[in-house]
């Protein structure tokens, strides 16, 4: 079992490298390792884990000029979404965005704040409607005032 500095430790690798594809657009595990000045095995080993999760995709580049094995191309899924919720005394605002930060969607809607009660049900129902509307929603933040 990794210790607490292990795991905050890949943790930071993990998104050093969503963030870096996501930067790029594509690119490779050998840029990744050189640009994050991380070993070859570590941004591997954590890409190979992101694969199986398809939060990334890989693909044969389509031209290869230099002489070996043609370099496979990273990019983060375009399949996966994430939706912010602020909820504060104006209203919900919702936002759905792809992960390379585009937005797909928003909307704010005014709140019932008469209980507790309504403020969940309203909130609940947005999340239903907005995970059925966008199936790929892997991630779900809420922020309140």
């Amino acid at each position: 079992m990794p210790s607490v500095k292990q795991a905050l430790e890949r943790h930071d690798n993990i998104s050093a490298i969503l963030r870096a594809i996501s930067n790029a657009g594509q690119t490779t595990r050998r840029e990744l390792s050189k640009n994050l000045s991380l070993s070859w095995g570590c941004v591997s080993e954590l890409v190979t884990m992101l694969i199986a999760e398809k939060v990334i995709i890989e693909e044969e580049k389509a031209i290869c000029t230099a002489k070996g094995r043609c370099p496979v191309m990273l990019s983060l899924s375009r399949e996966i979404a994430v939706l912010g919720i602020d909820i504060n005394r104006t209203g919900i605002t919702a936002c759905v965005c792809n992960l390379y930060e585009q937005k797909l969607w928003e909307n704010t809607d005014r709140l019932d704040t008469s209980d507790k009660e309504s403020v969940l049900r309203q909130l609940f129902c947005m999340i239903e409607r907005l995970r059925s509307q966008f199936p790929g929603i892997a991630v779900v933040s809420i922020a309140m005032q």
